[in-house]
């Protein structure tokens, strides 16, 4: 009997324990799946954005460049001329159509500063006849400009990224010619010669492209004096002549780099 009964009781331990375990592991499992739950309910935590640095702005308007331009022009050429039928003074008036080549080069100097050197060559069509004539000896006399240069300092800002306003000033060069029609038996008599002035200009350029860009120019150019003089027949004569241009010129430009 006493072993029967011990034998129960070790049953019974045994049945109880396996409970007790089943139960832990039951709880254990119900804690694990309950934190999970709980986690995810959690707000997740954003990750840290990442930043790019932005692109340098474009450049448009340093380096060098080349263009085309075409414009109209207008002037006086006021003279004085002495010969032995007289002395007379007169003005020309000249306009024509300008046209040519221009080019140079840009160093960007601050944020929105700009200094370069530029130059342009046009061909030119400026040119107007007067009839001077006091004593009826002068028929006619024609002034002539037939090809126009300036070189020089080009000071710059950039009021917007895409638009660069400029002055400029320098060395202005250009071929003068000059003839003069008088009665038989003097004939015709002309010269020709190139001068050197100078020039003032102010003007803008807008970027429609990375490397391209149209704008306007405006320059006054002063050639100075022109002086001819001729030995006639009838005895020496001579003309000076003070010439003055207003240019106001349309232009396309390419600038090489990026």
């Amino acid at each position: 009997m006493g072993l029967l009964m011990a034998l129960l009781q070790s049953k019974y331990k045994t049945l109880a324990a396996a409970r007790v375990g089943g139960a832990t592991l039951v709880l254990a499992f119900a804690a694990v799946f309950s934190a999970s739950t709980f986690a995810a309910d959690l707000p997740q935590r954003a990750l840290a954005p990442v930043y790019k640095a932005a692109p340098e702005p474009i450049d448009y308007f340093s380096g060098f460049f080349i263009g085309g331009e075409i414009g109209y022009g207008w002037g006086r050429g006021d003279t004085d001329a002495t010969s032995q039928f007289g002395d007379i003074s007169y003005t020309y008036k000249t306009d024509g159509v300008v046209g040519g080549l221009n080019a140079g080069y840009r160093w960007r100097t601050a944020p929105n500063g700009y200094v370069g050197i530029v130059t342009s060559i046009d061909a030119t069509d400026l040119s107007d006849t007067q009839h001077p004539d006091p004593v009826g000896n002068i028929i006619s006399t024609t002034g002539k400009q037939t090809w126009l240069g300036t070189t020089g300092l080009q000071l710059g800002f950039t009021p917007a990224p895409t638009t660069l306003l400029y002055a400029s000033g320098g060395v202005a060069y250009g071929g003068v010619k000059s003839s003069t029609a008088f009665i038989a038996p003097i004939g015709n008599l002309s010269s020709s010669d190139t001068k050197v002035g100078w020039y003032l200009g102010a003007g803008f350029d807008v970027a429609f492209a990375p490397n391209w860009t149209w704008g306007a120019e405006y320059k006054y150019v002063d050639l100075g004096k022109v002086k001819v003089s001729w030995n006639t027949i009838a005895g020496p004569m001579s003309a000076s002549s003070d010439i003055t241009n207003n240019i106001v010129m349309l232009n396309v430009k390419y600038r090489f780099g990026h």
